[in-house]
């Protein structure tokens, strides 16, 4: 399977719209413009942050990285 960051902004965007989200931004400590960028596949997705939205959203980092389609993560949430 090959990496598709397409995929994983698509991933991103959905599961903040599934959540209710509008502050995960805030939550990274980064700029509303940088996430957008994450959402879009324009910004690479840095390795902390991904480890940061797999736990905050409750799914595989590998879910994330269209690298499964399998969901299931750690059952920590970071708020």
């Amino acid at each position: 399977m090959k990496y598709d960051k397409a995929l994983t902004a698509g991933r991103l965007k959905a599961l903040r719209k599934r959540h209710g989200l509008s502050q995960v931004a805030a939550a990274l400590r980064i700029d509303r413009s940088t996430y957008a960028y994450y959402e879009l596949g324009r910004t690479p997705l840095p390795a902390e942050k991904l480890v940061f939205l797999a736990l905050y959203y409750r799914v595989s980092s590998d879910f994330l990285l269209g690298l499964s389609e399998r969901e299931a993560g750690s059952q920590r949430r970071l708020t």
